[in-house]
């Protein structure tokens, strides 16, 4: 008869083989599903550059300079005047003649969100803060600090006519009109259905908006993947634009993430995701790219946008710490009959 010590000695024996079989199994699997989640990551990637990828052909401009601003954290950028440049980064605001010389620096109390500037012989500069705006002279005396929004707004971009301020709140995913003094008039959310609009639907903190030549004010739903026209006082015209993989497109949760218009009534847009900057004519329609992907660090964002009056493309690019300066290949292309 087996004693009760041969016995436990089997069983224990039994066990580590059966251990020792089933870790195998394990190993073996785990071979497997490693081997599969790296075929699947490399199967996303190879999908992503495809849509990464542009044709030669469709890229209108080139890559004139760029311009080192000595700022750390670029936020912002906008032409003052004859194009002069204004950026913001850190707690600052540096202007520059077009050549992009120095010409002063304001301090800021805490980091601009986005800039804008009127027109006329003495421009001044609107700085949207995360909550309310502030108004300076070229010079760098502050002229005024507008009331806040509320404690959830997050102010993302100012546009300015000769007498009214729109400034785009992506925390109460509002618009609010100001005349020039600062005061007031009015505000709107975008549900009115009519006349092609819809609410403002904001996932992230990228809410921009641009006056046209003619003074039409158009506003990026990035939500919806579309660039819609309002009046001043809210009501939806018409729109444009579409959720799509494809380079004439806008992917991703929430895109363009920056919009701006040329003095021939076209847009430029960025997008986050697959950063990149393409060009519309002034119907909406595509006409190419302004700067592919591979111009950029892959994960680059915030870039935002200005047009000069040469329709020059200026791109503000935090990544590389620089702004990029896009000129024209051709006059060819990209212009129709219709204002903006």
């Amino acid at each position: 008869m087996r004693s009760s010590s041969g016995r436990l000695l089997g069983m224990m024996i039994g066990l580590s083989v059966a251990g020792a079989a089933l870790w195998a199994i394990y190993s073996l699997l785990g071979k497997v599903h490693n081997h599969k989640k790296s075929k699947q990551v490399e199967s996303l990637q190879y999908s992503v550059q495809q849509y990464r990828d542009v044709d030669e052909a469709q890229i209108l401009f080139v890559q004139a300079s760029t311009i080192d601003p000595s700022l750390e954290k670029l936020h912002a950028i906008a032409l003052v005047g004859n194009d002069a440049i204004a950026v913001a980064g850190d707690r600052a605001i540096v202007l520059m003649d077009p050549t992009g010389k120095e010409t002063g620096r304001i301090t800021l109390d805490e980091p601009a969100t986005c800039l804008a500037s009127e027109g006329g012989n003495s421009p001044r500069l609107f700085v949207g803060m995360k909550n309310h705006t502030e108004v300076y002279g070229l010079t760098g005396e502050k002229e005024a600090s507008w009331t806040s929004l509320g404690e959830r707004a997050e102010i993302t971009s100012i546009a300015v006519t000769s007498n009214e301020v729109f400034i785009a709140d992506a925390g109460n995913r509002m618009v609010w009109r100001f005349d020039s003094s600062g005061a007031l008039r009015g505000q709107f959310d975008g549900k009115r259905e009519t006349g092609g609009g819809s609410s403002f639907v904001i996932p992230s903190p990228y809410f921009d908006l641009a006056i046209g030549t003619n003074g039409k004010l158009w506003i990026v739903n990035p939500g919806k993947q579309r660039i819609q026209n309002y009046s001043y006082d809210g009501n939806p015209r018409k729109a444009w634009g579409r959720s799509g993989m494809r380079v004439q497109d806008f992917c991703g949760c929430c895109n363009p993430s920056h919009l701006a218009i040329g003095p021939a009534g076209d847009f430029v847009t960025s997008e986050k995701g697959i950063p990149r900057v393409k060009f519309y004519d002034r119907n909406g329609k595509f006409a190419g790219v302004v700067a592919a992907p591979e111009v950029f660090d892959e994960d680059t964002t915030d870039l935002d946008l200005a047009v000069d009056s040469q329709s020059r493309v200026y791109v503000l690019d935090p990544g590389a710490g620089v702004i990029r300066i896009f000129e024209r290949k051709s006059p060819k292309g990209g212009n129709s009959e219709t204002e903006s």
